[in-house]
């Protein structure tokens, strides 16, 4: 849209909406005279200040009327809690006596250690000769080709593929681990 053709397009939206608050607004402030002042708004009157209705015993119902302005401030902060008191959770101590018939509970033993996760993918397989493979592993940005009771990074060995897993020995426990390869064949 060229920008002159914006500009009255704008213009002309701007006078379609000011014909539409003139139609529709208040009359009061387009209908009265240039001269003439605005109304005034005429302040209401304030209700009269009521007296504590200490002495009053009833009302014309016959049920009794409330105590408004019947409690000081002294009572109620004598009567309440005060909110600014100092609050422990320390608990007390035990006496002698029934700290001698709690048990001691036995030590639990020592979780057995076991292989952390390995820290290897699988990249890739291939069968150099029948029953002879060579792995490609991945750690990171490493790149490891190995075969079958190889020994690498230092605490692994590759033992061999069972039903699409890889086989791999953590030496230092001599556990028995796992690796996908992630295919059927």
């Amino acid at each position: 849209m060229k920008p002159s053709l914006r500009r009255v397009a704008l213009y002309g939206v701007l006078l379609v909406s000011l014909a539409a608050a003139r139609w529709f607004g208040s009359d009061t402030a387009f209908d009265a005279d240039p001269g003439a002042s605005m109304p005034s708004r005429t302040p209401r009157a304030m209700p009269a200040h009521t007296a504590p209705l200490d002495h009053v015993s009833s009302q014309a119902n016959g049920k009794p009327a409330l105590a408004l302005y019947g409690r000081s401030r002294e009572v109620v902060a004598r009567d309440d809690k005060n909110p600014f008191e100092v609050k422990t959770w320390v608990v007390a101590p035990l006496n002698a006596a029934v700290a001698n018939q709690v048990a001691p509970s036995p030590a639990l033993p020592a979780p057995q250690p076991s292989a952390p996760a390995l820290p290897f993918l699988f990249a890739g397989k291939l069968e150099i000769a029948p029953g002879k493979w060579l792995v490609y592993l991945t750690k990171g940005e490493q790149f490891i080709a190995v075969e079958i009771g190889e020994t690498f990074d230092g605490v692994y060995r590759f033992d061999g593929i069972e039903n699409d897993n890889i086989i791999i020995i953590y030496l230092p426990l001599d556990t028995k681990q796992l690796l996908p390869t992630g295919s059927a064949s």
